[in-house]
């Protein structure tokens, strides 16, 4: 069973896995986290007992699967800060609703106009979303031919893309 310390004594990055376990129904143990983010437990035991974090090709993909921004995780592993975000699509669209509507120009636009503005702004925000959406299965579909085509039915490899960890053919990514 997991021993859970109180919340100040873990890393921050230790601390955004712990609160995500805490918050969901029923709360996640360790080892369950780690095999719903397709990581193996030891490595989970490293972040929530050290100050390690993982590679950031790693921390895009448990961002993805915490449902959190990218950012979010980044600044607390310590790969940026807090006055320099990093963005992904859904916090680039807030930053640049935020910039625009705070400019002096927007701010002097009529109320019809500033709706007309932020309107568009929508619409094109919804477009890259779905082009997004789109490449990301075209992405997905491509690695399963590949995959197939390569004799690998489970999509694993041997890669050092996740900072320098090798995969073991069990579909989790060694420390």
């Amino acid at each position: 069973m997991a021993k859970w310390r109180a919340l100040n004594d873990y890393s921050p990055f230790a601390r955004l896995l712990v609160e995500y376990m805490w918050e969901q129904r029923p709360p996640l143990l360790p080892n369950q986290f780690a095999q719903r983010m397709g990581v193996r437990k030891q490595q989970v035991s490293s972040w929530l007992n050290s100050d390690a974090s993982p590679a950031p090709s790693l921390l895009v993909r448990l961002a993805r699967g915490m449902a959190r921004p990218v950012s979010e995780l980044f600044i607390a592993a310590g790969y940026a800060s807090s006055s320099d975000p990093l963005f992904d699509i859904e916090e680039t669209w807030t930053h640049v609703m935020a910039e625009v509507q705070a400019t002096p120009e927007f701010l002097a636009l009529g109320e019809p106009q500033q709706i007309i503005v932020i309107g568009t702004l929508h619409a094109a925000h919804l477009r890259d979303r779905s082009h997004s959406a789109i490449d990301m299965a075209v992405t997905a579909i491509s690695e399963d031919v590949d995959d197939e085509e390569n004799g690998d039915e489970n999509g694993d490899e041997n890669t050092d893309e996740e900072g320098g960890n090798e995969n073991n053919n069990d579909g989790m990514i060694d420390a």
